[in-house]
């Protein structure tokens, strides 16, 4: 049977769009994420670190021959031992953002089994605050020598066909004049205005639009990570994030049109997978039945957590025929005890278009 994969993710420089439909490589080894961004470090706050975790997906053994690093800032660590196919280890990547003020952008380039061919290039970044910044801003979040008024452009639900406008107030509070650059990497459906420049202790709005017609491939939750780029000495590039989520509008239908539209069922919306021990997955299916007069259509599976997905078989259901959702818990990463995770399915059921499927697991160790 062959699965479809949905997912969310969010971010520019790595941006998983919430496309409904993802397809997948065949490799020898798959992590889980390839870049890391630390966001803000201060100069003078230790050592950071992240865990890049990996699974043999191959059929032969597998095991870390090197790491290579582009800085010497950056610390790699890793277990020498030899994983068999569907075994799981990770690699340990610390940071020394001492003496290194601004942004930075590090590369560990990983050879597995001696081999130039298994290669794994994986990626650090982040913004070290230097010492010395100022101490208080007019709005809540200090970045460098401005102070912005909220880090995430919010844009709530997008449902009718209107323009929808999120803003971000951005002060001054430094001695020096900043001038903005515009943004790294703005994706076409968003349009954006900003302040060419502020001197010290002016003020202004850095306002995003977009549309629902803009975001017509994108059903439910969504986010993005933007780079807002500047002279600001302190912390050239900003983080900045867009959330938001993009519903039908269903109610200019008629009842005749809601008397033959989809209707989405479940077996059961409340999953219990028992004890997992950590390090390992589990999975179960259960049936999603279309029980309208007319096609259901999967538009796509939301996951707020890597550690609980779902695939389903087929994205367009008939009347009164069914497809298989499967939901699979993985306990990398996570911590022992009880853990509630969820999946929401965005559909074309005017009566039920956002509809959760839920599980539970007990997680343990040895």
């Amino acid at each position: 049977m062959k699965l479809i994969h949905f997912g969310v993710i969010a971010c520019f420089g790595l941006l998983l769009l919430n496309s409904p439909l993802s397809a997948q490589t065949k490799s020898p080894f798959s992590f889980e994420e390839y870049e890391h961004n630390f966001g803000e470090v201060y100069e003078n706050g230790g050592m950071v670190s992240t865990k890049f975790y990996f699974k043999n997906t191959g059929d032969q053994p597998l095991f870390i021959s090197n790491v290579n690093v582009s800085c010497g800032c950056t610390e790699p660590s890793y277990s020498k031992d030899t994983l068999k196919p569907g075994e799981k280890s990770y690699i340990t990547a610390r940071f020394d953002p001492t003496g290194r003020p601004g942004s930075f952008d590090k590369a560990l380039t990983v050879t597995f089994n001696n081999n130039p061919g298994f290669t794994a290039h994986l990626k650090i970044k982040g913004m070290v605050i230097s010492v010395g910044q100022p101490q208080k801003g007019k709005y809540a979040f200090l970045y460098g020598n401005t102070s912005l008024s909220n880090t995430t452009f919010d844009f709530g639900i997008i449902q009718q066909d209107k323009e929808y406008v999120a803003t971000i107030r951005i002060s001054n509070d430094g001695y020096n004049r900043v001038q903005f650059l515009g943004f790294q990497n703005l994706p076409s459906y968003f349009k954006v205005s900003y302040p060419d420049f502020l001197n010290s202790g002016d003020t202004g709005v850095i306002t995003l639009k977009t549309t629902k017609a803009d975001l017509k491939d994108f059903w439910g939750e969504f986010s993005f990570r933007l780079i807002m780029l500047s002279n600001d000495y302190l912390m050239s590039q900003k983080v900045l994030y867009v959330k938001g989520k993009t519903v039908q509008d269903f109610s200019h239908l008629s009842k005749k049109e809601l008397a033959n539209a989809p209707v989405i069922k479940a077996e059961t919306t409340s999953l219990k997978f028992g004890k997992l021990k950590l390090g390992g997955t589990v999975s179960k299916t259960i049936t999603i039945t279309n029980k309208g007069k007319s096609n259901l259509e999967i538009r796509n599976i939301h996951y707020p957590c890597y550690c609980f997905k779902g695939e389903i078989d087929k994205t367009v259901i008939p009347p009164g025929e069914s497809a298989t959702l499967t939901l699979t818990f993985d306990s990398i990463g996570q911590h022992e005890g009880k853990l509630i995770r969820g999946v929401m399915i965005y559909s074309n059921d005017p009566k039920n278009p956002e509809f959760g499927v839920y599980g539970e697991v007990e997680i343990y160790k040895d």
